[in-house]
């Protein structure tokens, strides 16, 4: 198998493990907000425990690539605090928080919709020539995620989970919005920061980094409220912090290192499909004909991206050899 193929199936196996979060976010949203007295004391926890505990995976990593490290010069440091930034607090708070409200399978699709951000965002920053049929493919799966989540929000209207007022129906996927921006910021600045580097040492120190810059939300509370969940809830932090954080995180750079960045976002579409059938399945979520159509049309925009001509072909600022880096 080529390093290239290998890494597409690398990044399809991230996504499924990433679909499989989301059922795994509202298993421990839920037991964190019984008797929460607000939503920090649900967001901060959650955010800390699940941190902590992948910074303590990646430690033995950043000892390993010690010597890497100390060849790291300012504008190295500066790259991996800026994904630490993005990918840890400025994804997960805001998902966290809007996992208090809406269902797993509706957070993924909206999540969903960072390949076509990505996409312009490496088009523009980071010069990835697109073609037409990838362009094709990404907007496809868009119009599957956007048909996924105005069915879910049909079935939803005016339920206890859009909030008294009627407007949480905005606020919480606006919030997931952000957290898909961050993604595509996530892919866009990780490709750029990638030259050069060994993907693992890189997403180690971006995330270690962004865990100690945010230990200043550590408190007696947020402990408390970490000590308090029960053993199914520390089985979705741990979930979530070594197979959807600490692994996922170097199989995505892995793949970073090999294919363009929109080539490897667009399998994120897979991830609401994992989420709907595992939400329906463990959580009993409410499925319609037309999100599966939606989902179909997730499945079509992909095979469409990776059937595109300019996914094999070189990619602006490369080497020849690259491929097989």
């Amino acid at each position: 198998m080529s390093p290239r193929s290998l890494a597409k199936l690398l990044a399809l196996a991230v996504a499924a493990a990433w679909g499989a979060s989301f059922v795994a976010i509202k298993r421990v949203t839920d037991e964190l907000s019984a008797g929460a007295a607000g939503a920090a004391d649900v967001v901060v926890p959650f955010y800390l425990a699940r941190f902590a505990m992948t910074s303590a995976c990646f430690l033995p990593v950043l000892v390993l690539g010690r010597r890497e490290l100390a060849r790291y010069g300012a504008r190295d440091w500066a790259w991996a605090v800026l994904v630490g930034i993005i990918v840890a607090p400025a994804y997960h708070l805001p998902l966290f928080f809007a996992a208090r409200a809406l269902p797993s399978a509706r957070l993924a699709v909206i999540i969903a919709t960072s390949p076509v951000i990505t996409a312009v965002l490496a088009r523009l920053f980071l010069a990835e020539r697109v073609g037409v049929r990838r362009a094709a493919g990404v907007l496809v799966s868009f119009a599957g995620v956007a048909t996924a989540v105005l069915v879910q929000h049909r079935m939803s209207q005016g339920g206890p989970a859009l909030g008294a007022s009627g407007r949480g129906w905005f606020l919480y996927p606006a919030l997931v919005g952000a957290s898909a921006l961050a993604a595509a910021l996530w892919s866009v600045c990780g490709r750029a920061a990638l030259r050069e580097k060994n993907p693992t040492v890189f997403v180690a120190a971006a995330t270690v980094t962004a865990t100690a810059l945010t230990s200043f939300l550590w408190s007696g509370r947020a402990l408390e409220r970490i000590l308090s969940l029960s053993a199914w809830g520390w089985a979705g932090v741990g979930y979530l912090a070594v197979v959807a954080t600490f692994l996922a995180y170097i199989g995505w750079y892995w793949s970073l290192k090999r294919l363009d960045a929109s080539e490897v976002t667009v399998f994120l579409n897979v991830t609401p499909l994992v989420a709907l059938a595992l939400g329906a399945l463990i959580r009993s979520e409410a499925m319609s004909s037309l999100y599966l159509a939606g989902a179909a049309m997730v499945v079509a925009g992909v095979y469409i991206t990776q059937r595109s001509p300019s996914a094999g072909t070189a990619r602006a600022g490369g080497s020849p050899g690259e491929e097989a880096a």
